[in-house]
């Protein structure tokens, strides 16, 4: 029996819809999709620049923690002997050096190794690092003060921010920009579109959606240009102190070797007893411990969660004085202290394995057959290519005298012991090598550009 023509109709227009209605949220469903891999490739990218971050503020806190704990403490020793010698002008005295160093600086050391001692006691887990933190982001007088603006927040993270890897809103709440941690992702993407809604909605509700995730990944891209900006110069900030040091604790190695003479000679320093060329002694060495304080002083943030104006100031003040050499322009640190991290036989630091210092040579070095990976996923396996877009463009260095090479001379100086060693590197043409502080992470190479071994170094030339 033919099925009647308003029956038919009714069936086909139904069928329409249905396949309309599919046609719609299929379309929506796309949406979504394209939504959700826009929003996390972005969140992604975000989450790395924000962990590099974290990383250098723990670098440079680490950094002033350690100046403050050895050429400053070292110098506080003779300063007490020579703070109430009068610092008359002298002709080899640099006049351009307008650093100074007093009795508050001491005062304020002192109450900031405090801090640290209660941090380091204190039964919140984390407290210490958030310390280390503060005292990179807010200076001295942040931490002292308890600057609730930034430094606070840090000193107060705990083991929250241990355990989430220093979470995103201890770190930046008080930035300047919103943290990622701030930029929620629509709630569609997360639970999809509802199959009880008409598609209509469906369709309204997807776009809706696209619109707030383009507003979250504007926002995201603020973040990251911002991130970039004050992890580029939190580097900058940690290699000029890093350089300056270098330079002032040669200086108070002499000035404690003087003072020791002069004790020997006359029993007690005094101004009597002391020459020109002292004179110049003490006060270049106050100088520079001012100078250092200053850069340790200085915070990286300012209330307002932007980068302090005070940072440039700084390294423009210092920049080209000591010893009348340019000391740092817009250097980046090449490495950092994480970069030392090795899993190999356990879980290790070589920095802290071999100390800070260069009185005597330790080295680590792997070869194919260890699968030896470093702490930024390089392994034998990677190409040159790769380890460059990870560690930054590098001049490679061709290997034409192997005597000049820290590890074959280790291996010579040594017969049989580093034999593979030795064997590697004689086939090795080039070398990428990346630096941090006294220390070293070398890349060998044979013609073709395959990696032939991986070796880390205090040595220092």
């Amino acid at each position: 029996m033919p099925i009647p023509i308003l029956i038919a109709g009714a069936i086909l227009a139904g069928a329409g819809a249905h396949i309309n209605a599919k046609s719609k949220n299929d379309e929506a469903e796309e949406i979504i999709e394209k939504a959700r891999k826009k929003y996390n490739t972005k969140k992604k990218k975000v989450e790395k620049k924000e962990e590099k971050l974290k990383l250098s503020l723990v670098d440079l806190g680490n950094t002033k923690k350690e100046v403050l704990d050895t050429s400053i403490n070292s110098f506080l020793t003779s300063y007490s002997k020579i703070k109430n010698i009068k610092l008359r002008e002298t002709q080899g005295m640099r006049e351009s050096f307008d650093f100074t160093f007093d009795d508050g600086d001491v005062l304020q050391i002192q109450e900031l190794e405090s801090c640290f001692s209660e941090a380091a006691s204190s039964a919140t887990s984390g407290a210490a690092l958030g310390a280390v933190i503060g005292l990179a982001t807010s200076g001295v007088a942040g931490i002292v003060a308890g600057d609730l603006a930034v430094a606070g927040v840090f000193l107060s993270m705990g083991e929250v921010g241990a355990a989430a890897s220093i979470a995103g809103t201890s770190i930046f709440g008080a930035l300047s920009f919103t943290p990622l941690s701030c930029i929620a992702a629509p709630a569609v993407l997360i639970s999809g579109i509802r199959s009880n809604m008409k598609a209509d909605e469906n369709l309204e509700k997807a776009e809706q959606t696209k619109a707030e995730v383009d507003l979250a990944v504007e926002k995201m891209k603020t973040s990251e240009v911002m991130l970039e900006a004050i992890e580029k110069k939190t580097k900058m900030f940690n290699a000029l102190l890093v350089e300056v040091n270098k330079m002032f604790a040669i200086k108070v190695n002499e000035l404690n070797d003087r003072i020791s003479e002069i004790e020997r000679e006359h029993g007690r320093v005094t101004a009597e007893v002391v020459s020109d060329k002292d004179i110049e002694l003490f006060a270049v060495s106050r100088a520079m411990a001012g100078a250092v304080k200053a850069i340790i002083d200085q915070p990286l943030l300012n209330s307002k969660g932007e980068i302090d104006d005070g940072v440039d100031k700084i390294a423009s003040r210092i920049n080209g004085v000591v010893d009348n050499k340019i000391i740092v322009e817009d250097y980046l640190e090449e490495l950092n202290y994480n970069d030392f991290d090795i899993d190999y036989e356990g879980h290790w630091n070589f920095i802290d394995r071999y100390g800070k210092d260069c009185k005597s040579v330790a080295f680590q070095h792997f070869v194919k057959e260890d699968n030896y990976y470093t702490s930024r996923g390089i392994g034998f396996s990677s190409k040159y290519k790769e380890i460059i877009e990870e560690y930054g463009p590098k001049e490679k260095c061709m290997i034409t005298d192997l005597n000049k090479d820290i590890f074959y001379r280790i291996a010579v100086e040594n017969p049989g012991e580093y034999t593979e060693m030795e064997e590697t590197i004689q086939k090795a043409k080039m070398k990428l090598v990346y630096s941090y502080g006294n220390y070293s992470l070398n890349f060998y190479f044979n013609g073709n550009y395959k990696l032939l071994s991986i070796g880390y170094t205090n040595y220092c030339k």
